[in-house]
């Protein structure tokens, strides 16, 4: 029990948004109930579930008068459904919960304790539970907007000032994905660097075997790449390499990403003024490239791929990279996601030699 005095306790919100997830939404309510902090808040924002979400919601509130309920009438999205919790708080703070999430049961105090309003907002250290695996996260303890530009450095959640949330306009609608990430980036633009205690005090589950709330695979990509759009001004030319990787990573088997990493891969070779190209990894896109370079008479020198070795491809044989090592050759590297792990591949192996890697 937090011991000091409730009056001078400032309320905090806890926000989680559900649908169609009763099982897992007992998990998180069951961990924002037993918080330690008692001048809580817990709002359920449901967008309209169809299964029996609203019976067990219910049954809590029966039991527990600190838990408000509010049902879109219609699937609305994340978003919206978060948006709609911010305005109705009454606390001073947010502090959202997934609704297949857990929070130790410190996790209020501990972030109230520290709370510095010098930094936009504060959060902490998690567990990610992954297909049985633990995962504990080591943050940095100053988050900075260098390190945002990254990447999402700090996960999912925090506890943050509902007028600040207010003042850079609550979660943007239109996004289909990166939500959390937009907001932090606004968050760290007007209101300065993340504060992390050094603490574990959330569970994150991300088992394969069910899907979180948020989107399908071409909402993830459309919402990244959204978000890229709007923060690229910011990045450097690093930066923007490494979150185009990620958008366009062919793993993903996603239709418009391919396509528009045949543009733009297109768009590398006739900018190089390269005259010929070997290609690493045979795949979809690369199989594009190669009738690009055939209608453009474009010499390829090799094919190249270790799963394929000695296989037949148009009038090639495909060969393996270590048999290339010591040829004249340049580079496509359409296997995007391995294109860290193929450069240095190179560079351990061929030393004095000029190669030109083309990748998005």
């Amino acid at each position: 029990m937090d011991k000091r005095n409730k009056k001078i306790d400032p309320l905090v919100s806890i926000i989680i948004t559900t649908y169609n997830r009763s099982n897992f939404l007992k998990r998180a309510l069951d961990s924002a109930i037993t918080q330690t902090y008692q001048n809580i808040e817990i709002i359920i924002v449901d967008d309209a579930s169809s299964d029996d979400t609203s019976q067990i919601i219910k049954e809590y509130m029966s039991k527990d008068k600190r838990i408000v309920y509010l049902k879109n009438p219609i699937q609305s999205g994340a978003n919206v459904s978060r948006n709609k919790g911010i305005k109705y708080a009454k606390g001073r703070f947010i502090a959202g919960l997934d609704d297949d999430d857990e929070f130790t049961s410190n996790r209020i105090s501990l972030l109230v304790n520290n709370y510095d309003k010098n930094f936009s907002f504060i959060t902490s250290n998690n567990i990610i539970v992954q297909d049985g695996h633990f995962i504990n996260t080591e943050y940095k303890e100053i988050v900075s907007l260098k390190d945002m530009l990254y990447n999402n450095v700090i996960g999912n959640q925090g506890l943050i000032e509902k007028e600040r949330l207010l003042s850079v306009g609550l979660y943007d609608n239109k996004l289909l994905a990166c939500q959390d990430y937009d907001m932090w980036m606004k968050l760290i633009l007007k209101y300065g660097h993340i504060k992390v205690i050094n603490e574990i005090t959330q569970i994150i589950y991300l088992d394969s075997s069910y899907t979180r709330i948020s989107t399908n695979s071409r909402k993830k990509f459309l919402g990244y790449f959204a978000f890229y759009k709007k923060y690229k001004y910011l990045m450097s030319e690093k930066y923007r390499k490494f979150h185009l990787i990620r958008i366009y990573d062919i793993k993903s088997k996603n239709t418009i990403a391919c396509e528009l990493a045949i543009k733009l891969l297109i768009s590398k070779i006739k900018s190089s003024k390269i005259k010929s190209f070997s290609i690493f990894g045979i795949n979809s896109i690369s199989i594009e490239i190669i009738k690009f370079m055939n209608n453009n008479n474009i010499k390829i020198n090799y094919l190249i791929d270790s799963n394929k070795f000695g296989k037949k491809f148009d009038t090639f044989t495909i060969t393996k990279f270590e048999d290339i090592l010591n040829l004249e050759t340049n580079f496509i590297i359409c296997s995007v996601s391995s294109y860290d792990e193929i450069k240095n591949m190179i560079l351990n192996n061929i030393e004095e030699k000029l190669l030109n890697l083309i990748h998005i």
